[in-house]
């Protein structure tokens, strides 16, 4: 993705593959949860997930408002991290008992519920801006996410259930739903900005051929407008050399005079004016 999609919409593309990878990370510390201290595989690694998808909805944010400079992790994301670890350590050492695990599910839910609130704000922006059907079927998707983690607290509460690899039925569907809708996400991404890309194009086309046709039609108009004002000016002008040879036959005769002369003057800068306003159209 990132090869093929950074000539349009790099900002998108940049975001998306750097939430991916800090994603990844936090994934791998989960994995080696026996071999690390739980203060990485679990705290450490959940405070990294959470800038994660901050950083992920960043990308769509970036393709509802233009904001060119460089993508980079920024000062809230560090504050993110250690605010939502402090946080859920504080949780652990601070309540005893069997509500402890419920709070700290309870606490990690409600950051993927408002993540996911986010992410299917943003779709529908996009779909508002760019009229895009795959943006708010995308928005859709965020708001199962959002239900999926809802579920998890509801679980919490009801069944105890709190631990990812709990066997309980209810945790396994929630859990297994979770799998399956995120990889659809990761997956439908890429599909939003390749439709984006495409739909940009048309709109340059549309552009285009509408420039194109103004073009056309300013000049059909122009050249209307310059045979409707030629056709006066050359009557006057015909009317005027008629009236210009009359003139200079009386010059000729018997009859000439000084009003004659001077009307000939006349009819010649009538013919001058004449041909000056032709050049000019």
């Amino acid at each position: 993705m990132h090869y093929f999609l950074k000539i349009k919409d790099q900002q998108a593309v940049d975001h998306w593959s750097l939430g991916s990878l800090i994603l990844g990370f936090a994934v791998l510390l989960t994995i080696f949860r026996q071999e690390l201290p739980l203060l990485l595989s679990y705290y450490i690694a959940n405070g990294v997930a959470a800038v994660a998808y901050v950083v992920l909805n960043r990308a769509l944010k970036s393709l509802t408002t233009a904001t060119p400079g460089p993508v980079r992790l920024e000062v809230s994301d560090a504050l993110i991290f250690f605010i939502y670890t402090i946080s859920l350590y504080a949780l652990d050492r601070w309540i005893t008992g069997e509500f402890k695990d419920v709070a700290k599910t309870g606490f990690v839910s409600v950051w993927m519920v408002l993540i996911s609130y986010l992410g299917a704000k943003y779709c529908l922006q996009i779909h508002e801006r760019f009229g895009m059907k795959l943006a708010r079927n995308f928005a859709y998707l965020f708001v199962a996410v959002a239900i999926l983690w809802l579920g998890r607290i509801l679980a919490a509460l009801l069944v105890q259930v709190t631990h990812a690899f709990d066997t309980a039925l209810i945790n396994t569907l929630i859990w297994v739903a979770i799998f399956v809708v995120g990889i659809v996400k990761y997956m439908v991404f890429p599909l939003l900005l390749l439709q984006k890309n495409e739909n940009d194009k048309q709109e340059q086309l549309r552009k285009s051929l509408a420039r194109a046709n103004k073009t056309v039609t300013s000049s059909a108009l122009t050249a209307s407008i310059a045979h409707e004002l030629n056709q006066p000016l050359a009557a006057m002008r015909i009317n005027s050399q008629v009236l210009l040879k009359a003139l200079e036959a009386q010059q000729t005769s018997a009859q000439a005079g000084g009003a004659s002369l001077e009307m000939t003057s006349i009819v010649r800068d009538i013919l001058q004016d004449n041909e000056r306003a032709s050049q000019i159209i």
